[in-house]
C-alpha cells in the first residue's frame, strides 16, 4: 500500500501523541491512514493531522516509549471498504495483510448475520424475518403468495395469478376482501395503454354475500349495441340477477336500464333543476292508447274552474331565504284542483295529472367502529336517513291540456253566440 515514511518518530506508552521528526504530515497523511512502528505489528488509526510534526491516534499507543522509531503510514485503502491495500516495498506486509483479513472476516460475518433466517437461497432455510423494499414479513415467507404470517393473509397469489387482498383464494384477477370489493372476470381487456383494467365484469359491495352491491358489465363484442352496464344487487342476499339501473352506451348516450320502468328521483328526493337544450319528448303513439274520448260536462266545468284558479305563489322556502326577494311562480294548488274536480263529481286520483305520495322512515343500521391509533372505538347506531312525509304534485303537461280544454268551450260558446 501507499506508505508515508519520511523522518522519524516519538512514540510513548500510553498516550496518542505521536511526534515526528523531519516529517511533512499536513501535506502527506489525513485522518484514518494508519500509523504502525517497524518491528511492532500493531496498526493505529490517525484521528488527526495537528501539524507536520505532530497527529493522534485514534488509541493510545501500547508499545514500548521510544524515539527516532522507523515509523509507516499507510495511505492506500480501497472504496468504499477502507482494506488496506499492500505494495511492493512496504514494511509491516504481515501486519498490513491480517488487518485486511480481519475487515473481510468482519464484513462475511456481519453479512451472514443480516441474511441469517431471511430468505431461502439455493435451497437453502432460514428462520426469522425478512426485510426488502416494499416487502416485511415476520416469520416465514411462502411464495407464489404473500403471507404476512398474522392471524389473517394480507396478500395471496395462487396458482393461477389471482391476487387476492385479504383474501387467501382468490376468485378472480384482483380479488379486495374487506369493507368493499373491485373485481374482474378473466376475460379482461388487453391493450398496449398503460392505466387500471378492469374486467368486462366487476362488482363493488359489501364482504361475504355480495349484498347491496354495484356491478358493472361491458357487453360482448358480438352485442349490437355497445354499453357499460351500472347494475344494483338488492339486499334480498341473491347476488343475481342483478338489476340493471343504468347504461352508459358508446355514444355517450346514458339510458335506463330497462324501458319505462324506472324513474329519476323520487317524491322525497326531488332534482331543484333540469337543465336542458328542448323539452321533454313523451310518447304519445295512438297504437299504445285507448281510442281518445271527448270530455264530458262535469269535466270540461271542472276545466273552467280550474282556469279561474291560475294565479301567482312564492315557495315558503324561498321566502324563508331570500324574503322579499323570492320569485314568483304561476299555477294552482293541487288541493284546489282535488276540492274542485270532487265538486263537480269527478274522481281527482283517477285522473293522470293529479299526483299523490307518501313514504316512511328510513334508517340505516351502522356496525361498531374498532379503535385505532387516529380514532377512537364507536358503538353500533341507528342513523335516520329520511323522515317520513308525503306530497303532492302535478303532471303539468296533462293538467295544462285538460285547462285547456275549458278555454275552448268558452271561445266556442263566444263563437256561437257572435
Amino acid at each position: 500500500m501507499s506508505q508515508y515514511l519520511a523522518g522519524t518518530a516519538t512514540v510513548t506508552n500510553g498516550s496518542a501523541t505521536v511526534t515526528g521528526t523531519n516529517t511533512l504530515w499536513l501535506a502527506n497523511v489525513t485522518a484514518g491512514d494508519s500509523f504502525t512502528v517497524a518491528g511492532d505489528g500493531v496498526m493505529y488509526d490517525v484521528a488527526s493531522v495537528d501539524s507536520d510534526t505532530q497527529v493522534t491516534l485514534s488509541a493510545p499507543y501500547a508499545g514500548t516509549t521510544a524515539s527516532g522509531v522507523v515509523y509507516a503510514i499507510g495511505t492506500g485503502f480501497t472504496v468504499p471498504d477502507s482494506f488496506p491495500e499492500m505494495s511492493q516495498g512496504d514494511i509491516e506486509t504481515a501486519t498490513i495483510f491480517t488487518r485486511a483479513m480481519r475487515k473481510i472476516q468482519g464484513k462475511f460475518t456481519a453479512l451472514v448475520s443480516d441474511i441469517s433466517g431471511k430468505a431461502a437461497i439455493a435451497g437453502q432455510t432460514f428462520t426469522g424475518d425478512i426485510e426488502a423494499p416494499g416487502i416485511t414479513a415476520t416469520g416465514s415467507f411462502t411464495s407464489p403468495g404473500i403471507d404476512d404470517n398474522a392471524t389473517s393473509t394480507a396478500i395471496t397469489i395462487d396458482a393461477s395469478e389471482n391476487v387476492g387482498i385479504g383474501s387467501d383464494d382468490p376468485e378472480v384477477k384482483l380479488h379486495v376482501e374487506g369493507i368493499g370489493v373491485v373485481t374482474g372476470d378473466s376475460d379482461s381487456y388487453q391493450s398496449e395503454q398503460t392505466g387500471l383494467i378492469f374486467g368486462r365484469f366487476g362488482r363493488i359491495s359489501a364482504p361475504t354475500d355480495r349484498r347491496h352491491s354495484i356491478s358493472w358489465s361491458m357487453t360482448d363484442s358480438n352485442d349490437s349495441e355497445n354499453f357499460v352496464k351500472f347494475n344494483l344487487h338488492n339486499g334480498s342476499g341473491i347476488p343475481y340477477p342483478p338489476v340493471t339501473v343504468m347504461k352508459l352506451e358508446g355514444t355517450g348516450k346514458v339510458l335506463p336500464g330497462s324501458d319505462n320502468t324506472q324513474a329519476i328521483g323520487s317524491a322525497s328526493l326531488r332534482w331543484s333543476e333540469v337543465f336542458a337544450g328542448t323539452g321533454t319528448i313523451n310518447t304519445s303513439d295512438a297504437r299504445e292508447k285507448t281510442p281518445v274520448r271527448g270530455m264530458t260536462k262535469p269535466e270540461v266545468s271542472a276545466a273552467k274552474d280550474m282556469g279561474k284558479e291560475i294565479g301567482v305563489y312564492q315557495f315558503l322556502a324561498s321566502v324563508e331565504e331570500k324574503g322579499d326577494d323570492a320569485r314568483h311562480h304561476v299555477g294552482l294548488t293541487v288541493q284546489r284542483a282535488v276540492e274542485i274536480m270532487t265538486a263537480h263529481g269527478l274522481e281527482p286520483f283517477s285522473y293522470g295529472f293529479i299526483c299523490f305520495d307518501e313514504w316512511d322512515d328510513v334508517f340505516v343500521e351502522h356496525a361498531g367502529i374498532e379503535a385505532t391509533d387516529d380514532t377512537d372505538a364507536k358503538a353500533a347506531w341507528t342513523e335516520q336517513t329520511r323522515k317520513a312525509g308525503d306530497l303532492y304534485g302535478f303532471r303539468y303537461d296533462q293538467l295544462n291540456l285538460f285547462i285547456a280544454r275549458g278555454f275552448e268551450s268558452r271561445l266556442s260558446a263566444l263563437e256561437d253566440n257572435a
